[in-house]
């Protein structure tokens, strides 16, 4: 399961949320939201 660091709260030039996860999805600019439970791809961090 995903589950977002610190709770979503961090802004869009922090790097950490990126060293802390074990996954990241990527999106683009359209996106604006994600309903719960809907399944997306997802790529690991080695």
């Amino acid at each position: 399961y995903f589950y977002p660091y610190k709770n979503n709260k961090y802004g869009s030039g922090m790097i950490m949320p990126l060293a802390k996860s074990n996954v990241v999805a990527i999106f683009d600019e359209n996106c604006s939201f994600i309903e719960k439970n809907k399944e997306i791809e997802v790529r690991y961090i080695k």
